[in-house]
């Protein structure tokens, strides 16, 4: 008796078979997109965070004082918001936004810890063709400021009263959930620390 065609029973194994082979494949390779997109999320909050890091380094060591007199060159304030974020401010008069450094235009320059994430922004205060600058980081959920006073080496959690430039300004940054936490920026103001 010769066969001419095949019995359900190999076509239900034969479709089942397949599917597994479908799957897993399927699987595989949902694996490597998923990976991509978190390569790519992570090398973007990094390249965010370090740009930053950057531009606030550069604008803290560049510190003036504002034409008016009447606004201090450094103001910190720290609060925690009721979901307990560190929603911390910081604003600056620097000299430190564009080229060249230390000489160039004034800005003033605030960072605000925010619901939505971490706020900067750079608004020039004398003439200039530059717009203002502003930035969201959503994954930063909150930062804490801290000025190092030169007169009894001490953290303070405020300042602005004191017309003065601290010693030192901390920025620790807070990650969001599932994110991965970032260290802490420590710039000197100054090397003569006015």
């Amino acid at each position: 008796m010769s066969r001419r065609a095949f019995t359900i029973v190999e076509l239900m194994v034969g479709l089942i078979i397949a599917g597994v082979v479908s799957l897993l494949a399927y699987g595989t390779l949902r694996a490597g997109l998923d990976s991509e997109d978190r390569i790519a999320s992570y090398r973007s909050e990094t390249e965010s965070v370090a740009l930053l890091r950057s531009v606030l380094t550069d604008a803290l060591r560049h510190i003036a004082s504002a034409p008016n007199g009447e606004t201090p060159p450094v103001e910190i304030e720290n609060t925690i918001t009721a979901d307990g974020v560190n929603a911390g401010i910081l604003r600056v008069v620097s000299r430190g936004v564009t080229d060249p450094l230390g000489t160039g235009r004034l800005w003033r320059i605030s960072l605000e810890g925010t619901r939505d994430g971490l706020r900067y922004q750079a608004v020039p205060l004398e003439d200039t063709l530059a717009s203002g600058i502003s930035s969201l980081l959503p994954h930063i959920r909150g930062v804490r400021v801290r000025a190092l006073s030169d007169d009894d080496l001490q953290w303070q959690m405020k300042w602005g009263v004191e017309r003065r430039v601290p010693r030192a300004i901390e920025i620790t940054f807070e990650a969001a959930a599932q994110t991965s936490a970032h260290p802490v920026l420590l710039v000197f103001t100054g090397l003569d620390g006015s």
